[in-house]
């Protein structure tokens, strides 16, 4: 990799520093075409290394990057003009690696940053606080151990780093990530950084690594303003550079937003604001909107850094008046373009996104969510900016949702207007449409149609969820009308493929949206429930991804009452085709289950000693299990007549239980893992002994739950490896009743030979992570060495009278004898 850089250095690099400096930014054509032919595939090949997990290999590419294929003898326009070069040449996988590799260095900087800041607040009291300085130092290691997973004694390095006396160091350490420094200022504040706490000891070997990941040499402020005044210079013009340019600072934007500060006010406004009067002479065309797209992108990014940061607001960093005006003209969709909805949705949305974080509460934006509720721009799908209108407004409904708070009267005039005016009323174009025998302007008219009917449809998800009502009629009407849409498969207000997709990716998105709410969430039955976990087993791989998406969401980032219900959806995915999203969704599942895992450690740490320590044992995954099984039991290809007329053995054996299998194996690998800490085997066996008791609450007569049972505790079964796997769970184990009540089915007889699941016969007495209350298991055993022990003095004395009456008869008969 190193002696490719070099060549690549030697036969591309150099015919970079040949250009002229007063020229523009270019792809040179001086370097030979054999040259690029024969050498343009190593960027690509260095790049794609920073996906090996080793910290070193990592290392080597970033200096590679930043000192070989970039030439640090290289002044910084030419430098910018060979990442552009660089970036052009790129596939996919190499832009997603350099995308890591920004991603790394911001997360590098924010806990320096961090650091610093608390040692030269530290430096400034009179009394020093050991404890705190101790955090510090914990936090640090806590941020920067992921990135730096190869050095050994991490912890020991950085507590010597914290206590480090001479100031200096932490001085040259913000320099590095200085955004007002050149590049030949970071390599020197480099240089001397590491000569304060010397080059060959552990604490000066950890800093090179840290020097490497988070100076600013592959681009910096300087580099960011060469490639906006490209961009405002060239109008938007259509071209390979631009594209490139604007491609690379999305990137940018999106993971070290805060090199953009200068430039907000000035130039980011000039490429946004000149294009308004070529918009007004209709100079424009469709490709120029590409560099207008990436402005608002890159406005809305910086906008979401700017209102998280604690610092003092500056407005040298918020747009100027002049911008505020173009974006809500995109907000209101009165932006004179010819573009395509995809185009104005997008457009409409970066813009609201960047109005609600920098003016969220300003009067101005109050009066543009007016126009945006007003009839005049959302009542009827023939208005020309509905499109950009309602796009606005699903942003507005989740960043001001405080607005609609404080104006009740305009939340019950929009439901009213989008849910019987917008979204419910039939459009006639759709009573003709039907698939491929439909004229092109009747097939566009219901495309357009179904967009509005979605977006409405977000819209009044994000009112129910995020806007609060004393009343939840209305959201029971939308809950009602999106599982209408799914159990219709999208056909309720659609007809062709395409448009009845959109509605199922929009209803079952929206419905898991609006369960983050405990009431709305009380309102959906079970049949529901189940309809809902269809929705990642759609025929359409688009709705699978975003499904998906917005599972992960829901179980990951967001804190939902029962999140077992949803997580047990990704059982389904054990037959999915598409390899990344099943890939996906396993590594979705691991996340899961340690995130539960941490909220019961948490829990239990945080409990009151006069707490039932059972309330806090209900946060363990394990509990999915029985949401599990009930899925599967009601899933619609479930081998009824399989499990109807063939005995236990042969259901598992029959290639009709292939699915069943899949599923719970997939579920399974993600809640017990050979290396997890979980100690739940014995658990869910317990578990699977309690549920075998029981029937379904919603069909008591039916069978399918019980060669589940029998299957799973099979799987259990073949992961125990060693007596360490059996740990108990000395604890009460809890049912879903609305799911489950005590009692078998009437229909399950023994005489076919079904083996319920039972617990292990031996569990080493060990404690447990889930240690809390004598289990189910430990009073039958108890009860049952009670009744042995019972019986034994009943044998005993049945023996003993039968033993004295024999002797008497012996006795008798000896003495007759005589």
């Amino acid at each position: 990799m190193t002696g490719l850089s070099q060549v690549f250095n030697r036969h591309i690099s150099t015919y970079w520093e040949e250009q002229d400096e007063m020229e523009e930014l270019s792809f040179s054509t001086e370097i030979p075409s054999e040259h690029l032919k024969k050498l343009m595939w190593i960027p690509d090949y260095v790049l794609k290394c920073f996906a090996y997990p080793q910290g070193e290999l990592k290392l080597r590419v970033i200096q590679l990057v930043d000192d070989f294929l970039l030439p640090k003898t290289f002044t910084e326009r030419t430098r910018v003009n060979g990442l552009l070069f660089l970036f052009h040449s790129l596939d996919n996988v190499s832009k997603e690696a350099l995308r890591r590799l920004f991603r790394e260095r911001a997360k590098c900087q924010d806990a320096r940053t961090k650091f610093v800041t608390f040692k030269i607040h530290h430096r400034r009291q009179k009394r020093t606080d050991g404890h705190a300085l101790d955090q510090a130092i914990q936090n640090f290691h806590h941020e920067l151990s992921p990135l730096f997973s190869n050095v050994p004694n991490l912890k020991k390095v950085l507590e010597k780093l914290g206590k480090w006396k001479d100031h200096s160091v932490f001085k040259h350490l913000g320099a590095l990530c200085d955004n007002q420094k050149s590049q030949n200022a970071i390599r020197l504040a480099r240089d001397e950084l590491v000569r304060c706490v010397g080059s060959r000891t552990a604490l000066g070997e950890f800093l090179k690594k840290l020097c490497r990941k988070l100076a600013l040499l592959t681009v910096n402020h300087v580099s960011i303003g060469y490639l906006l005044d490209f961009l405002a210079g060239k109008h938007g013009r259509s071209m390979k550079e631009t594209r490139s340019a604007v491609e690379l600072l999305v990137m940018v934007s999106n993971d070290l937003p805060r090199l953009f500060d200068p430039f907000i006010r000035d130039q980011v406004t000039n490429i946004l604001v000149k294009n308004k009067s070529r918009d007004d002479n209709n100079e424009s065309n469709g490709k120029d909107f590409n560099v207008i797209l990436g402005a608002l992108e890159i406005l809305a990014n910086y906008a979401q850094h700017w209102s998280t940061t604690s610092d003092i607001k500056d407005d040298n960093r918020i747009p100027s008046k002049v911008l505020i005006e173009r974006l809500q003209k995109f907000c209101l969709g009165d932006v004179a373009q010819s573009l395509n909805a995809t185009k104005t949705r997008r457009a409409a949305e970066l813009a609201a996104v960047a109005l609600t974080h920098f003016y969220g509460k300003a009067k101005p934006t109050i009066q543009v969510l007016k126009k945006l509720c007003s009839k005049e721009k959302v009542g009827s799908s023939s208005q020309g900016g509905v499109l950009a209108a309602l796009q606005s407004l699903v942003v507005f409904s989740k960043h001001c949702s405080y607005q609609f708070n404080e104006n009740p009267s305009l939340v019950s005039h929009l439901w009213t207007l989008l849910f019987d005016e917008l979204i419910n009323k039939r459009d006639e174009a759709f009573d003709s449409i039907s698939e491929g025998s439909t004229p092109k302007s009747k097939r566009l008219a219901a495309a357009k149609t179904t967009e509005i009917r979605c977006l409405g449809l977000k819209v009044l998800v994000n009112l129910a969820v995020y806007v609060p009502h004393e009343s939840s009629q209305e959201a029971a009407k939308l809950m009602k009308l999106l599982v209408e849409i799914l159990r219709s498969n999208g056909s309720k207000f659609a007809v062709t493929s395409a448009q009845t997709a959109m509605f199922r990716l929009t209803a079952s998105c929206g419905l898991l949206k609006m369960m983050r709410n405990p009431q709305l969430e009380t309102l959906l039955s079970i049949s529901e429930w189940h309809l809902l976990g269809l929705s990642i087993q759609d025929s359409s791989e688009e709705v699978r991804r975003q499904f998906l998406k917005k599972l992960t969401s829901h179980v990951v980032k967001h804190s939902v009452r029962h999140p077992h219900k949803y997580l047990s959806y990704l059982a389904l995915v054990a037959t999915e085709t598409t390899f990344s999203l099943k890939k996906e969704a396993r590594n979705i599942l691991k996340i899961a289950v340690e995130r539960m895992r941490r909220m019961f450690d948490a829990a239990s740490e945080n409990s009151n000693p006069d707490q039932d320590p059972n309330l806090n044992a209900v946060i363990v995954p394990e509990y999915a299990l029985p949401y599990v099984i009930h899925l599967l039991a009601h899933h619609p290809s479930f081998p009824t007549n399989l499990v109807e007329k063939t005995s236990s053995v042969s259901i598992l054996q029959s290639a009709e239980w292939s699915d069943q299998l899949a599923y719970l194996e997939f579920f399974l690998d993600g809640l017990v893992s050979p290396k997890s800490a979980a100690d739940n085997i014995a658990f869910l066996l317990q578990m699977l002994t309690k549920l075998s008791q029981y029937h379904d609450v919603i069909a008591p007569n039916d069978l399918a739950m019980y060669p589940l049972i029998d299957m799973t505790a099979m799987l259990l079964k073949k992961r125990i490896k060693t007596q360490s796997d059996l740990k108990p769970f000395p604890g009460k184990i809890f049912l879903p009743k609305h799911l489950y009540q005590f009692g078998r089915s009437n229909r399950v007889f023994t005489s076919d030979g079904r083996k319920e699941p039972e617990a292990p016969d031996s569990l080493s007495i060990r404690s447990s992570r889930l240690n809390v209350h004598q289990s189910d298991l430990s009073h039958f055993l108890r009860s049952l060495l009670t009744f042995v022990y019972y019986c034994f003095l009943l044998i005993d004395f049945i023996v003993t009278y039968q033993a004295d009456g024999v002797w008497n008869t012996f006795s008798q008969a000896s003495f007759s004898n005589r």
